[in-house]
């Protein structure tokens, strides 16, 4: 249930290794239908909404980081590449060739956001990357390209600017 949540935490919220970690439960309301990530409070789908009550069930502790692991029967928080073990163990499922590195769902569920037709602010309000950072992901010719498709430029200049 963990591995799953750490996977779903990379390609729904587009998060990475270090943010993961650092996720604890006051951070979700009480249903989990939002997370409070940096001021932002961002609406959770159902799929991730039923993993975070399993695991909730699950766990020992009720309160604190999210990911736990037991070590010499102490709880602590998991490190990063606890995360890359988590992720990697999805390799294993039949059928399952998906490039699971936390940097390649990231990469994938901000392009998936971008050709869907979220603005770069709903990009970078959901994924927490800022706008200098954005340009790794996608560059100006795939945002030319994407308006020159759907924008009514008629709009614009038989309207707001004449206006």
């Amino acid at each position: 249930t963990r591995n799953i949540i750490a996977f779903l935490m990379c390609t729904i919220l587009g998060m990475e290794r270090s943010e993961i970690i650092n996720v604890t439960w006051d951070q979700f309301d009480k249903n989990f239908f939002h997370i409070s990530l940096y001021g932002r409070r961002i609406e959770l789908p159902n799929l991730i909404r039923h993993y975070l009550l399993l695991l909730k069930k699950q766990q020992k502790r009720k309160n604190g980081h999210i990911f736990m692991g037991n070590y010499n029967g102490r709880y602590k928080q998991i490190n990063d590449s606890a995360i890359n073990d988590a992720l990697s163990q999805l390799k294993g499922l039949k059928d399952f060739t998906l490039d699971c590195s936390p940097q390649h769902l990231r990469f994938c569920f901000i392009l998936s956001m971008f050709y869907a037709g979220y603005t770069l602010e709903d990009i970078m309000y959901v994924t927490n990357i800022d706008m200098k950072n954005l340009a790794n992901y996608i560059t100006m010719d795939m945002i030319v390209d994407r308006h020159n498709k759907k924008i009514n430029w008629s709009k614009l200049y038989d309207g707001i600017l004449v206006k």
